[in-house]
């Protein structure tokens, strides 16, 4: 046995995480850990095997294959500082490039990604069943061309929401996403800055141009901007109707058909609803408590408004002293 047989070396996982720069997360969700064990294998290394089937195994042949690696790259990198490349030395140079931007900028997202699995409470629940492949396919083939900040960012809340929830997130949603630039994320988070009940806009709202709707409804994210728009009634026949904006809610008591209608709306499309519940931050504008409340007045008989103090995960809220609109 030689000298230096006995040596422990780095499992795969540790080498990920100095990688990475800080340490993988240890989670008590068997299934959860399984599908970020599976994640950071598609987006760091391109394997469709997860990290807890290769961790045990030798890394001499992965060490091997890395002096390779920067052997090729310092080749390129010579041809590549000769003033008269050929066609094919710029052809690797751009090809090694771009494998490194697309590889950070996975590497961002999957970081990202972690973080927000860090910070998981005991509240947290159990993954109900793999994520797919095919999902992490089409995944790292968007992500990988992303590269800015706050597009990463929303990027690692879907892979970590898909980690834990696999299928939250679809397919298709996917499709439509990779359409999205930052000029793109901007209006989205400007315009979601006023959705009600966590479905509905008005379609004429100040500071919001006729053909940014447009915009968001040829995107996808929501519906009625052409035409007249639409409508949506809701109702309750137990109690006062409660209508949700940000951090506020407005009890309705309407009259005796106990319903509310809203009128010359826009609505979220599915994909409009997924990129809603992933985005941060909305800007408050407390002049549009008094549009909403002035939209519902002629069909009511009080209206009242209250801060939100908390949500909990079953839907009800904590909230404070009503006071009335």
């Amino acid at each position: 046995m030689g000298e230096h047989d006995s040596e422990k070396l780095p499992s795969l996982g540790q080498l990920i995480e100095a990688k990475l720069g800080f340490k993988l997360p240890t989670l008590a969700l068997p299934q959860t850990a399984k599908n970020l064990d599976r994640a950071v294998a598609r987006l760091v290394l391109a394997g469709s095997d997860n990290l807890a089937a290769r961790i045990d195994r030798n890394t001499a042949s992965l060490n091997a294959r890395s002096q390779a690696d920067a052997k090729l790259i310092e080749g390129a990198g010579d041809v590549a500082r000769s003033a008269l490349d050929s066609i094919e030395d710029r052809a690797e140079k751009f090809a090694t490039a771009d494998a490194i931007l697309k590889q950070e900028n996975r590497e961002s997202i999957v970081r990202g990604a972690i973080e927000q699995l860090s910070m998981l409470g005991e509240e947290a629940t159990e993954s109900a069943s793999e994520i797919s492949q095919d999902w992490l396919n089409s995944f790292s083939a968007t992500a990988e061309n992303k590269s800015s900040d706050e597009i990463r960012s929303l990027f690692s809340r879907i892979l970590a929401g898909e980690i834990r929830a696999p299928g939250s997130f679809s397919l298709r949603s996917l499709s439509l996403l990779s359409t999205i630039d930052q000029v793109d994320a901007v209006l989205i988070h400007k315009i979601f800055g006023y959705v009600i009940l966590g479905q509905l806009i008005f379609k004429d709202i100040a500071g919001i141009k006729f053909i940014e709707y447009l915009k968001l409804e040829n995107m996808s994210v929501l519906d009625g901007a052409s035409g007249s728009g639409l409508s949506l009634t809701i109702s309750n026949e137990l109690e006062n109707i409660k209508i949700t904006y940000q951090n506020k809610i407005i009890f309705v008591d309407p009259h005796e058909s106990k319903k509310i209608k809203f009128s010359n709306i826009c609505i979220l499309t599915d994909f409009g609803s997924q990129l809603y519940n992933l985005f941060e931050n909305y800007i408050f504008d407390d002049e549009y408590v008094e549009r909403i409340a002035s939209e519902i007045r002629p069909q009511t008989k009080s209206i009242e408004v209250a801060d939100i103090l908390m949500r909990y995960n079953d839907g009800s809220i904590a909230h404070g002293p009503r006071l009335p609109v």
